[in-house]
């Protein structure tokens, strides 16, 4: 049985729960412009933002 905090540790039950990309077009306004800059994420945990990030600089 989950008790509330490990909630954020169990990377399925968190992907669940956070499934809105809403914040997505906040990071790509402050990706550099420059298609040959190295971009590191830090912390990107599940990979909620860093998927959709390297698919749109992929294009």
């Amino acid at each position: 049985m989950y008790k509330i905090g490990d909630l954020i540790y169990d990377a399925t039950i968190y992907d669940g729960m956070n499934t809105s990309l809403a914040d997505l077009e906040f990071y790509l306004r402050w990706l550099p412009k420059n298609k040959n800059a190295r971009i590191l994420e830090l912390c990107c945990g599940t990979g909620r933002l860093t998927l959709p990030i390297a698919a749109a600089v992929s294009k």
